[in-house]
This record gives structure tokens, sequence and C-alpha cells, in this order.
């Protein structure tokens, strides 16, 4: 296995060797490696949630247009026609 030396501020090489005097590392190695799967785990769940916000932009962009003011015209419309206690549900809620 290739071996790489690091610099850690005081703080990150406290907290290595707590984690290894807690047990639940046998070596300092063993917490960096830890460390760097779950940050190639969050870097993989960042670039699929990328993935899925593009498609979903994708097919907004590809999907019917809707005519704002006529939108909000018959939004309005509804609303008028609601029984008062339903408005304030609907607002509030």
């Amino acid at each position: 296995m290739p071996t790489k030396n690091i610099s850690l501020p005081e703080e990150l090489a406290r907290y290595v060797d707590e984690r290894v005097e807690s047990g639940h590392y046998d070596s300092a190695s063993e917490v960096i490696r830890a460390a760097i799967r779950e940050l190639i785990q969050a870097d993989e769940e960042d670039r699929a949630k990328v993935a899925a916000l593009r498609a979903a932009i994708a097919e907004g962009m590809i999907g019917p247009a809707i005519d704002g003011p006529a939108f909000m015209a018959e939004l309005k419309r509804r609303a008028r026609q609601m029984a008062p206690g339903d408005r304030d549900r609907a607002v509030s809620g």
C-alpha cells in the first residue's frame, strides 16, 4: 500500500488521536482512510444530486409552458369560490 505523509492542524490531529484512543480505530491510518471513504461517498451523493437536478431542469425546459397571468387568474378565481374558512386555511397552511 502506498504511503502518504500528511500534515494536520492540531485540532484534527487531536481528533484522530482521540478516535484511536477510544478503540474505534486501531491506527491513525484507519481514521484517515475512513474519513476519505466518507468524503468519496459524499462526493458521489453530490454528483447524483446534481445529475438529478439537471435532469429535472431539462424535463422542465421541454415540458408544457404555463401562462403565468392565466395561472394566477385561475388561482384567484378558485380562491374566491372557497368558503371564507377554507380560504384562511389555504393561505396559512
